[in-house]
């Protein structure tokens, strides 16, 4: 196994199965995640975080969208407008977006290298940011109306 070093100067080991890769590699990485600059454990521990706040949350909203099953347009829309819904629906999508992206961050790590992680990740960062812009977006037009 081959040594690495990340960012500030922790140390770690390349799995076997990339024994054979750039060292430099993870510290590549490092300089290219935008929003998620974290070390592994501490990405482990959000990811089941998020895990868990969604395994409670989506239930709740999984009750909510079928107590709308036969509600007409406005009666959504007034539903919508109730602001702790309404921030309910918000942090809910952005958790989920948040969870997406880093999870899709690990696979991405896991099986494609330099230029084509780069690309994956910058697409990756760029829905999830643009996906949470939009939802708060909308949202917030709808509370507005």
């Amino acid at each position: 196994m081959l040594g690495y070093r990340v960012g500030n100067g922790f140390k770690g080991r390349l799995p076997q199965r990339m024994a054979g890769a750039n060292p430099n590699l993870f510290h590549k990485f490092t300089r290219l995640d935008l929003f998620m600059k974290m070390k592994p454990h501490h990405q482990w521990q959000l990811q089941r975080l998020t895990a868990l706040f969604l395994s409670i949350a989506l239930p709740f909203l999984g009750v909510f969208l079928l107590a709308l099953k036969r509600a007409d347009y406005n009666q959504v829309v007034m539903a919508v407008r109730n602001p702790a819904l309404a921030a309910f629906l918000g942090v809910t999508i952005a958790v989920s977006l948040y969870h997406m992206a880093l999870e899709l961050k690990e696979i991405i790590r896991d099986y494609l290298r330099d230029s084509a992680a780069k690309v994956a990740l910058g697409l990756t960062y760029s829905a999830a940011v643009g996906l949470m812009i939009l939802t708060l977006y909308s949202l917030i037009g709808i509370m507005c109306r």
